[in-house]
């Protein structure tokens, strides 16, 4: 069985609230160097990747949250398949997408949204969670395109999500 963390776990070598605290710092400057490192030799090949694949994906879209959103504007389609595909990383993915202006949003995300609508393998949950998204993000245009694809759908559960969000 592997290793278990949690905020409970204590490092033995670490006695005092202050050597935790300097544990802390020291981890990250060691972060913000390692960072500032992989920022200029150019990022987003390797974020692209990690958020296509389950092991790093919450890594990156953490390392997202601490860039500049121009990351994201690059990585939408990515980070958007994240907000509607991924239970365990959706929270994340959201608060890195909604970080960028409601303005630079419009221009980047109608085609990855009709992408998403002309795929015919999404279930009414990545709908949902779609359609969540869109509305967070204030993408009402968008959010309106969903819906009237929702509202035709032979799916029962996708309708409901037509039906959810049509007044929104």
């Amino acid at each position: 069985m592997g290793a278990r963390h949690s905020d409970t776990e204590v490092n033995p070598a670490v006695t005092s609230a202050e050597e935790a605290w300097q544990a802390m710092k020291s981890a990250e400057d060691a972060y913000y160097r390692a960072r500032m490192a992989f920022v200029a030799a150019g990022p987003e090949a390797v974020l692209r990747e990690q958020l296509g694949g389950a092991r790093g994906r919450a890594t990156a879209l953490r390392v997202l949250a601490d860039l500049l959103p121009d990351h994201t504007v690059n990585l939408c389609p990515e980070v958007f398949e994240v907000a509607v595909s991924s239970e365990r990383d959706l929270a994340l993915a959201r608060q890195v997408i909604s970080r960028v202006e409601p303005a630079r949003l419009s221009r980047v995300l109608p085609p990855v949204v009709r992408r998403f609508l002309a795929d015919e393998q999404r279930d009414s949950w990545q709908y949902r969670r779609a359609a969540e998204l869109l509305d967070l993000l204030g993408q009402t245009e968008l959010l309106s395109e969903l819906v009237e694809k929702a509202n035709h759908s032979k799916d029962h559960g996708i309708r409901d999500v037509g039906r959810d969000f049509g007044a929104a």
